[in-house]
């Protein structure tokens, strides 16, 4: 199996569009074909060595690029608020001295309501290193849902020690309605009538104990890390259990395979919601682990929103840009119409990501002329200095349990794998006759199933109330 273009592809566009060169890992895949149709592929080259927690990479860049900013998001009309390796170091180990104190676990996580930001993401972290598991919520279903159905369910189901929102003015109603008199309440700033509030500033203000590093040295690869939510589409979210080694191992296997990671830190602007796995784990994960820079996009892939958007990506320049197909197709209008955009747009760009219904089209270089958009991006194209092609792969999605695989195109449909074998008790799949891929055939389509140590064996929030 290789990444690289056919030959014929090559010689098709070279003339006008030569390829840039991208490093791109080129997986060699064992297939076996089973006499029902069914094909394993199993990679030849096994998945490098990662770290046993995800916080031991904040403690790299900590160390080697202090000053590099981690994180940065708007501030009123001030600019950018920024954060720094050093900086999210050394509030994750306060934070994670004030949880730690109040003795929260995977049976007292924290759960966060709130959206995108930095206070939410130092609190996220704080908790990544005290071994405290967090849960971040869907914001509609605090401030767009009027019974407040699926929250309630989930406070019952998750019996969270500490519940945490930006602004409690905003999310007071859903606070007072939910959050039992028990459970601590956090907050950036604002106020909850009859109710105290913890400030993050005060969170941040504890001291560091003495046994921090103890502490942080016990978290394990099968430590839980965080509940990762499914979207409650047919019924109410179930919180899946995501652990230190899943997050680690499938950011390995991300830059293995977009090797252009390792040619220099990502710089990502990301509006993605972090209650999905595709903004919460991998980019999230891919910033961290590669020691990059995410900047905020408070812009939506709608009117009045996307506005934002073209803001940042104006004074920007990502090297790689994760979307829907819905933000693309906001986007191309002013990408088509405005040079400069363009030329900012397309600057670094390495990859850009379109996330679609479980399947994500990668385009390595620039975006491939797609369906009732080639025109707009033909011409796009053509104001290039540089005229790279794209090179693309397909990513599968693994809901909740993981984010993403990188593979070769296919028609197939994404399936997470089902059976008793992977139900059983304890850390994920190991091994490399377990870590493969299975290519069943169905009546109407095909389907990818997936094993191996990314994926959790299935494990949801209740199975840790049955052991």
């Amino acid at each position: 199996m290789s990444a690289q273009p056919s030959s014929s592809g090559i010689e098709r566009g070279a003339s006008n569009f030569p390829l840039r060169p991208i490093s791109f890992g080129d997986p060699v895949v064992n297939i076996e074909r089973r006499d029902d149709g069914t094909i394993y592929l199993r990679p030849k080259q096994p998945l490098g060595d990662y770290p046993v927690r995800i916080t031991d990479r904040l403690h790299h860049w900590a160390t080697t690029t202090p000053d590099r900013v981690f994180m940065a998001e708007r501030e009123g009309g001030r600019g950018w608020r920024k954060i720094t390796y050093a900086e999210l170091l050394t509030a994750s180990r306060h934070i994670a001295s004030a949880l730690i104190q109040r003795g929260l676990s995977a049976e007292r996580p924290v759960v966060i309501l709130s959206g995108n930001s930095i206070d939410h993401a130092l609190l996220a972290f704080g908790a990544f290193y005290a071994g405290v598991p967090f849960c971040p919520v869907s914001p509609a279903y605090s401030l767009v849902s009027k019974d407040y159905g699926k929250l309630s369910y989930l406070m019952k189901l998750l019996t969270p020690g500490l519940v945490f929102a930006d602004d409690a003015d905003k999310f007071a109603d859903a606070l007072a309605a939910n959050v039992s008199l028990g459970t601590e309440i956090a907050a950036s700033y604002g106020h909850v009538p009859g109710r105290d509030v913890t400030l993050l500033a005060d969170l941040m203000a504890t001291p560091i104990r003495g046994d921090l590093d103890d502490v942080h040295g016990r978290i394990g690869p099968d430590t839980i890390a965080k509940f990762l939510l499914t979207s409650g589409s047919t019924g109410n979210p179930k919180a899946v259990i995501n652990t230190q080694r899943m997050i680690c191992a499938n950011q390995v296997m991300l830059r293995e395979t977009l090797a252009f990671l390792k040619d220099e830190p990502p710089v990502i602007i990301d509006w993605l919601p972090w209650n999905h796995t595709f903004g919460g784990n991998h980019n999230i994960g891919l910033t961290l682990y590669n020691g990059g820079s995410m900047y905020l996009d408070a812009g939506k892939p709608v009117p009045g929103g996307i506005e934002e958007t073209v803001r940042n990506l104006r004074e920007i320049s990502p090297t790689v840009y994760f979307n829907v197909p819905k933000g693309y197709e906001s986007l191309l209008p002013y990408l088509r119409d405005d040079q400069g955009l363009r030329a900012k747009f397309f600057d670094r760009l390495h990859a850009d990501v379109l996330l679609r219904r479980g399947a994500v089209a990668v385009r390595l270089g620039q975006p491939r002329r797609a369906r009732g958009e080639g025109e707009g991006l033909s011409r796009a194209d053509a104001d290039r200095s540089r005229r790279d092609r794209d090179r693309a792969v397909l990513h599968v999605g693994q809901s909740a349990h993981q984010p993403l695989r990188p593979c070769r195109p296919a028609r197939l449909r994404q399936r997470r794998q089902a059976g008793a074998e992977q139900r059983q008790a304890g850390s994920a799949r190991q091994g490399a006759e377990r870590d493969a891929w299975l290519l069943a055939p169905t009546r109407h389509h095909g389907k990818i199933l997936r094993r191996g140590r990314i994926l959790q064996d299935g494990r949801c929030a209740q199975a840790r109330r049955s052991r």
